[in-house]
């Protein structure tokens, strides 16, 4: 497992931060715990996103936008990049997770593709229980296009 990664990891669960769930500090109150974890998990990697996570630059979204799903069933939980074209011609990323979302990552994504399209901007609007994450859910209405779904983890 790539020490690195599990160091971000464990400075992320540090962090006091509302978006930090106690739990995590539990499960993983310590490196060995958290290296188990990691070990038994069988985590797979997009191509080319470890070398990108060491550069000395991050990378830009034209990086997000060449990588192609790796082989890995669409139920499991995954941390995913969306690339989003917005109306002033720029673009964003958003980095999620399936995490809570039953079906996994390829139910996610099928929600993303049912619910955030532009022809039903108004059903995005008004259902607060689409199971959209609110960020998603703003760009979407204010005009933003999802362009790419990859997985990233």
């Amino acid at each position: 497992m790539d020490e690195e990664i599990k160091e971000m990891t464990m400075f992320a669960i540090e962090q006091p931060s509302a978006g930090t769930r106690d739990l995590y500090r539990v499960i993983f109150d310590t490196m060995d715990a958290m290296d188990e974890a990691m070990q038994s998990a069988q985590l797979s990697y997009a191509p080319g996103l470890l070398e990108a996570i060491h550069a000395d630059e991050p990378p830009d979204i034209s990086f997000f936008e060449r990588l192609h799903e790796h082989p890995s069933p669409r139920t499991i939980w995954a941390i995913y990049a969306i690339v989003l074209d917005n109306r002033d011609d720029t673009q964003s990323l958003y980095i999620g997770s399936a995490t809570a979302f039953i079906g996994g990552m390829g139910a996610r994504f099928k929600t993303y593709d049912d619910v955030l399209r532009l022809s039903q901007k108004a059903e995005a609007e008004n259902d607060q229980q689409s199971g959209v994450p609110s960020r998603m859910k703003e760009a979407v209405l204010d005009g933003s296009i999802i362009t790419h779904k990859v997985p990233l983890v």
